[in-house]
């Protein structure tokens, strides 16, 4: 009986996300992301010398909380593409990022979930070579990269992003962002 009523729950649960996607279709020149609470910068393009396919499990803290996600991360050349779900399998979302243009299918109530543009920056933080990243920071900010870790700081020299990387199969890959201006940190395991 017991089964029977997980069973029955979790179809309710995917029928009720499946009920509630929805999907939109944004240029990158108009959004804006935040480096800061008191400094955003377009949404850069992205470029990346390389072809890569991942899937993570990444565990955001924020507030007090921590929440899990399956992420499946492709990127090759100037393309971005993200899918995200829960850890019980259920889609939450896909992103894909190319020339500026960003599609976006949601499964879940869009505000369940963090900012897309923020969720690219954060890729594009972690992945961009340094000298693609300075092209787009403010006047003052400096980006400092050395050994196994890459910082931002903003023009008063306070640290905003921490980002520590690991030499995981010949790429050198995030495994932690702390992002200091909005008080959160992502953890991520390569599955």
């Amino acid at each position: 009986m017991l089964n029977k009523l997980i069973l029955l729950f979790s179809i309710l649960i995917t029928l009720t996300c499946t009920a509630c996607s929805s999907s939109s279709r944004d240029s990158a020149q108009t959004q804006k992301v935040f480096l800061e609470p008191n400094q955003s910068v377009v949404l850069p393009k992205f470029t990346y010398e390389d072809k890569l396919s991942l899937k993570q499990l990444m565990t955001t803290s924020y507030q007090d909380k921590t929440h899990s996600l399956i992420v499946f991360l492709n990127l090759d050349k100037d393309f971005i593409e993200i899918k995200g779900m829960s850890t019980s399998f259920i889609n939450l979302f896909s992103v894909k990022y190319h020339n500026g243009i960003i599609d976006t299918k949601y499964y879940v109530p869009k505000l369940l979930l963090p900012s897309v543009e923020q969720v690219l920056l954060d890729i594009i933080l972690c992945f961009a070579d340094d000298s693609k990243i300075s092209q787009f920071l403010p006047t003052g900010y400096k980006l400092n990269t050395r050994d196994n870790t890459r910082e931002l700081l903003n023009n008063n020299d306070n640290l905003i992003y921490k980002i520590s990387y690991e030499k995981l199969n010949e790429h050198n890959l995030a495994v932690k962002l702390t992002n200091n201006a909005f008080n959160y940190t992502i953890t991520i395991k390569y599955l």
